[in-house]
């Protein structure tokens, strides 16, 4: 079991491991900063993520919706939530795991060092290999949640993205106009005037982007969060540790949505947040 475990993990860490490289040897030639390859490889693990995650919970899902009332689905949900952790289960933990290993040791190498990324990523990594070292159930509990909490990730980082390229060709004084990006940054500024359709289009995606991810932050973060906190005190097999962790997450999402939603309505512009 641990050898399965370790050879797994091993296989999606290498994968990983290459992606960061290529990504930042390819973008360090193109005079973009090192966070590009950063967002590009977290988009990737995010819609992998998901996939998997949707697929491994595809059948519980389907179980829970059979019964009628509201009661009887989060009784189901905490029955399946608890249930022995599946190979499915396991792949989608240890897929994560292994992201999560691998961004924060090139945070740690090689961008600058931030210790609430530490934190918010070693228990990640905790979180994840729970189930699959210590406790064997829980499985699809901790899937469930990785699930909301990484279905808002790619539009997330595809706005960042279309910021930044649309100050790479934004004139200086639409650029300078921005108050959340960091404009001065040599790097980011390959002023081209003479793009306007290019320009526009960047700023067009760059807020399609921005509030979609605010309306689907808020609902995953706000909505299904609460409830899944509520399966796992409900559900015997889930030390209260866990519990707590999930609590934590749920606080610093609320945080985090009440600074989005700060700006968003301070900021009439679609770089509204970075």
């Amino acid at each position: 079991m641990l050898a399965t475990i370790a050879a797994t993990y091993g296989c999606f860490l290498f994968a990983y491991l290459v992606a960061q490289g290529i990504l930042r040897f390819a973008l360090s030639n193109g005079r973009r900063p090192s966070e590009y390859a950063a967002r590009l490889v977290s988009i990737l693990h995010s819609t992998v993520a998901c996939a998997l995650a949707s697929f491994a919970l595809a059948g519980q899902l389907r179980a829970v919706g059979a019964h009628g009332s509201i009661e009887a689905h989060l009784e189901a949900l905490g029955a399946s939530a608890c249930s022995a952790v599946t190979p499915v289960e396991g792949v989608v933990l240890l897929h994560s795991a292994a992201y999560f290993t691998v961004d924060l040791g090139a945070m740690c190498l090689f961008d600058t060092f931030d210790r609430v990324f530490v934190l918010h990523h070693v228990g990640a990594i905790a979180g994840l290999l729970w189930p699959l070292l210590l406790s064997g159930k829980c499985g699809a509990l901790i899937v469930s949640i990785l699930l909301v909490l990484e279905l808002t990730n790619p539009l997330q980082h595809a706005r960042w993205l279309l910021v930044h390229e649309w100050l790479r060709v934004a004139p200086i004084s639409s650029a300078a106009s921005t108050d959340c990006v960091p404009v001065e940054d040599g790097d980011l500024k390959e002023v081209a005037t003479d793009s306007p359709v290019l320009e526009s289009t960047l700023r067009a995606l760059a807020a399609w982007c921005g509030d979609a991810f605010l309306v689907s932050f808020t609902l995953a973060r706000a909505v299904i969060g609460p409830v899944l906190i509520y399966v796992a005190f409900h559900t015997p097999d889930v030390p209260m540790v866990m519990c707590l962790l999930g609590c934590a997450f749920f606080i610093g999402s609320m945080l985090e949505l009440h600074r989005l939603m700060s700006l968003r309505f301070r900021l009439h512009d679609p770089t509204w947040v970075c």
